[in-house]
């Protein structure tokens, strides 16, 4: 390396640690980690829920034209669900599970499984979709000790999570509203982006749901959409879910690092696991498509970015502490006025 390169390298090493959120989130109350609770199970405090709340509204802004509908579904649920889903064989080593009397029960780690019953609960019709439900949850991930750390990587994770089950000729115009919501996140967070198109890796089939046909058919679609968007992209194998290829956002910080954030994933499978249909316009059961889309990734992670990328200097809309209010004397009148102005 050059001398220069050396400066310039060094230079980013100072100014990370400067910016690390680990530091900068106790210095500015924001969360707290505890021995006693656990790795990876961060605490936020007032003033760090109050921004995520904010992040959240943000999404709901998003979400609300664009046809997404919020709902609730609950924290643990009967490992069966994940049988059929795939996540027990494919994700198994990542879920929390407990055993209650005769039940078996996992902690959520993602929220797909439960969306696909909200779903099926009744007979829909083609003119139906798309559906779409959103969700504030958090999930809960068994991650390695070792690779945890501050915020970026949680056991407890807040997805602003979202699926849409769609028509097969509604997939372009389901990606393209994604997109923009996206480009609308990334703009108001004075982030630029890459994205990664990920893929499966053809020499491990046997880590992925479905045959290579179902595999072949999505990422060419998924491409295909990449190139007809001009979006500047590149591939990746062995990135893509278990389920489906995946369009990755890496959020470029202010340091110009890369991290992956906001997701849009395609997904032929488990409408196909879960007998998922819809009844088309000649009177015949068809199979949906479902597309996952996570905008912030999780809000414990855009967090910790944010909190380095604005170095803890935050907008106004997203700083917890946005007025103070200070008095120039002791006048009770003042005193009074300033306390009814709280």
């Amino acid at each position: 390396a050059t001398e220069k390169e050396l400066k310039d390298y060094l230079h980013l090493l100072a100014e990370a640690e400067k910016r690390d959120h680990r530091k900068l989130g106790k210095e500015l109350d924001i969360f707290e980690h505890n021995e006693v609770i656990g790795a990876g199970l961060p605490l936020f405090t007032p003033k760090g829920t109050a921004m995520i709340n904010a992040m959240m509204d943000f999404v709901r802004d998003l979400n609300l034209p664009d046809g997404y509908e919020e709902v609730r579904t609950g924290h643990v649920t009967r490992t069966e669900l994940y049988d059929i889903s795939g996540h027990s064989a494919k994700f198994g080593d990542d879920l929390f599970v407990v055993e209650a009397g005769e039940d078996k029960l996992a902690l959520k780690p993602m929220n797909c499984p439960h969306h696909t019953q909200l779903y099926a609960r009744s007979l829909r019709s083609y003119r139906d979709l798309p559906i779409k439900y959103s969700e504030f949850s958090t999930l809960h991930r068994n991650e390695l000790k070792g690779a945890l750390g501050g915020l970026t990587r949680v056991r407890a994770l807040t997805q602003d999570d979202a699926h849409a089950f769609i028509r097969p000729d509604q997939i372009e115009a389901e990606v393209s509203t994604v997109v923009k919501q996206i480009d609308r996140l990334m703009a108001v967070y004075n982030l630029t982006y890459k994205v990664r198109l990920s893929l499966r890796d053809p020499a491990s089939m046997e880590s992925y749901l479905g045959d290579a046909k179902i595999w072949d058919h999505a990422e060419e679609l998924l491409e295909g959409l990449a190139k007809k968007f001009k979006m500047d992209y590149y591939t990746a194998e062995g990135e893509a879910a278990f389920y489906g290829p995946k369009m990755d956002f890496l959020a470029v910080d202010a340091l110009g690092r890369e991290w992956q954030v906001s997701t849009i994933q395609l997904d032929f499978n488990q409408p196909e696991r879960f007998s998922l249909s819809y009844v088309d316009e000649k009177g015949k059961k068809q199979q949906p498509v479902m597309i996952h889309r996570a905008l912030n990734g999780t809000f414990e992670r855009m967090l910790g970015i944010l909190i380095e990328h604005y170095a803890g200097n935050f907008p106004s809309w997203l700083a917890p502490e946005q007025v103070r209010l200070a008095t120039v004397n002791d006048d009770a009148a003042v005193q009074q006025r300033a306390t009814e102005m709280k």
